[in-house]
């Protein structure tokens, strides 16, 4: 196994261990409030966990363009973009929205506003769309629905290597 996907893999079970225990803290009742303190922590080269105890995103860095995956808060969200702008990293080209109980209210937390494809699973596309608004739209204020939405598998081709996201029933 080469260096590059030894950290994908390792990413992505940093990122689904840290998502199920958000899903576990929130399910427990523990709620999160806007004053927790949100960490950045690069746990692999160019990968970085952007956290709080609500929920969590992994930012992927590469010379070429950067990837977000997880929950689409907007604490988390405004984290990556300052974790990007200091790191001078390319701008973010896919980001993989991930549910949590509060997930209708973010939408894709304004990536795709800010020229990324969004990506969700169906069922997070189908109750983001259901989700009424204050004002009688369906998200958030300054964001959108996904752009692709994925019943199992959706494979990514990154520049020198390939990625599938595989949405597996808990």
């Amino acid at each position: 196994m080469g260096h590059r996907h030894a950290c994908c893999v390792m990413a992505w079970c940093v990122l689904f261990s840290f998502v199920s225990g958000a899903h576990a803290q929130s399910r427990s009742g523990a709620a999160a409030t806007a004053i927790e303190p949100v960490h950045a922590v690069e746990v692999a080269p160019h990968f970085y966990v952007i956290s709080n105890p609500a929920a969590n995103l992994v930012l992927v860095t590469r010379d070429d363009m950067s990837f977000v995956a997880g929950v689409q808060r907007p604490e988390l969200v405004r984290q990556a973009l300052v974790t990007l702008k200091e790191l001078k990293a390319p701008p973010v080209k896919y980001v993989l929205l991930i549910d949590d109980e509060q997930a209708g209210q973010f939408g894709d937390g304004g990536w795709g506003a800010r020229g990324a494809i969004t990506l969700a699973h169906e069922a997070l596309s189908a109750r983001l769309y259901r989700t009424p608004r204050a004002d009688g739209g369906s998200v958030a204020s300054g964001t959108a629905l996904p752009a692709v939405g994925f019943s199992q598998v959706v494979q990514l081709h990154l520049p020198g290597e390939e990625t599938h996201i595989i949405r597996q029933r808990p």
